[in-house]
């Protein structure tokens, strides 16, 4: 590496208790930088004398301009937009009548998820609005 610079990199696919656990740890005299891909919006900036700090995807420790290569906003992990991808596709796939429709609907949200759903949100407001009673859902 660069002017002596030396560095270490461990490889393994079958490391006993991991599942994937790709991570990059940058350790210097000052401090030490630590991502893992199993935790991918959150890094760990140690320096040394200081508390650790939480750098955040999108948060205010960061390269000028970032923000505006993000493809969603901060808190939401990456995979979000590709899991509403995926659900649409999944009823595209029912309504063009695809080879594995029924094994689909199995796992698409349907008419009595969706009423369950606003029994709850329903349940959540009016409990708010009266000092956060418990509100049983077979009563709305």
């Amino acid at each position: 590496m660069n002017e002596g610079v030396k560095g270490n990199l461990s490889i393994s696919q079958i490391a006993t208790g991991e599942e994937n656990n790709f991570s990059v740890s940058v350790y210097g005299d000052n401090g030490a930088l630590h991502w893992r891909q199993e935790n991918p919006n959150f890094a760990t900036f140690n320096k040394v004398g200081k508390p650790n700090q939480i750098i955040t995807r999108g948060g205010p420790i960061q390269q000028d301009g970032l923000l505006a290569k993000l493809r969603i906003p901060p808190g939401h992990p990456e995979g979000f937009l590709e899991a509403f991808a995926q659900i649409y596709t999944d009823l595209a796939d029912v309504i063009q009548g695809s080879d594995n429709s029924e094994e689909i609907k199995i796992i698409l949200p349907n008419e009595n998820d969706g009423l369950q759903i606003m029994k709850f949100i329903n349940a959540s407001v009016n409990s708010s609005k009266n000092n956060s009673i418990w509100k049983d859902l077979s009563s709305i």
